[in-house]
């Protein structure tokens, strides 16, 4: 369990820093040139969506952390962002292009999605899925070692 633990956690740092380098790359080719020519409001919204997308992968990393130390409790918030990653790239897709509003210009969803693209780095290759997956095992697993030790125990 305790080896599960730091794969997990280590895999997790790795894919925050993959999920950080590919938004980097993404800033740096559009640099002057972004898609749509946005204003003052659709750059806010990009720098909110940016900061929403930078700190979930961010705080994945220090969970991932937290799982090299072995901390079992991570794995519940380890769930929970996995979770929130997969749902906000899921809104989003249904938003900028199944039922886009009026109101969102064709030529400014890409611009927001670059904003977007840390989570969609980690949703869109599976990872997000995979972790998910893995820690919900874990989390199973833990509960299943340390209900079986304290029925020995009894």
């Amino acid at each position: 369990m305790r080896w599960a633990l730091r794969i997990l956690g280590a895999l997790n740092v790795f894919a925050s820093a993959l999920s950080l380098s590919y938004f980097a790359w993404g800033i740096k080719i559009h640099l002057g040139k972004w898609p749509g020519g946005p204003d003052r409001q659709e750059w806010i919204v990009f720098l909110s969506i940016s900061a929403l997308s930078v700190s979930l992968v961010l705080y994945l990393a220090y969970l991932g952390l937290r799982l090299i130390k072995r901390d079992f409790n991570a794995l519940k918030l380890v769930s929970l962002v996995f979770i929130s990653e997969i749902a906000i790239c899921f809104v989003a897709f249904v938003v900028t292009w199944i039922e886009t509003p009026a109101w969102i210009r064709k030529d400014i969803v890409w611009f927001w999605g670059i904003a977007m693209s840390p989570l969609e780095f980690q949703v869109f290759c599976g990872y997000a899925l995979i972790g998910l997956a893995a820690a919900v095992v874990l989390i199973l697993v833990g509960r299943k070692s340390s209900g079986s030790i304290a029925t020995q125990l009894g």
